[in-house]
């Protein structure tokens, strides 16, 4: 299960993070023109441009996960979140899962400790333990895993 979410945690930023590069790009290559005269500008759009790159990661990832109990990533390898009592989460909370997951992975690497190593006994990460939801795997695989599922054992 471990395997499996850090798997699925490797596509689902791999492709939020090259999106919202691809959506941040374009402005700060064009507030970085408007801004050559003044340094102070552009440290503040720098700054700007990393919170606004992490917020739309956070959505990118955070929506599909409120809307399906799934991101691509996890969808892939067959596992979805539930929230509390298995319920789906709410928007809000799920982008708040997102941002937490993005700064314990990113700044402190914390929550990740904490599910591989002292292994939490429903294998939650910190930010999972923070808005209450659990990572479980998808009781029926759709055809598509099953297919994706096989040609990942014939590479074994």
């Amino acid at each position: 299960m471990v395997a499996r979410r850090l798997f699925a945690a490797v596509v689902d930023l791999f492709w939020a993070m090259t999106a919202a590069a691809f959506g941040i790009a374009w402005p700060s290559a064009l507030l970085a023109r408007l801004s050559l005269k003044s340094g102070l500008v552009a440290e503040l759009w720098g700054l700007a441009a990393i919170a606004l790159f992490f917020l739309l990661t956070a959505v990118l990832l955070g929506v599909p996960t409120a809307l399906w109990q799934t991101t691509p990533g996890k969808w892939l390898f067959g596992l979805e979140v539930i929230g509390p009592r298995a319920r789906r989460l709410t928007v809000r909370s799920a982008i708040l899962r997102e941002l937490a997951k993005l700064f314990t992975l990113f700044v402190v690497m914390f929550g990740w400790l904490i599910m591989l190593f002292y292994l939490v006994r429903q294998h939650t990460t910190l930010h999972d333990q923070l808005v209450g939801s659990q990572v479980v795997r998808r009781r029926k695989l759709t055809a598509t895993q099953k297919r994706f599922r096989e040609a990942v054992k014939r590479y074994r």
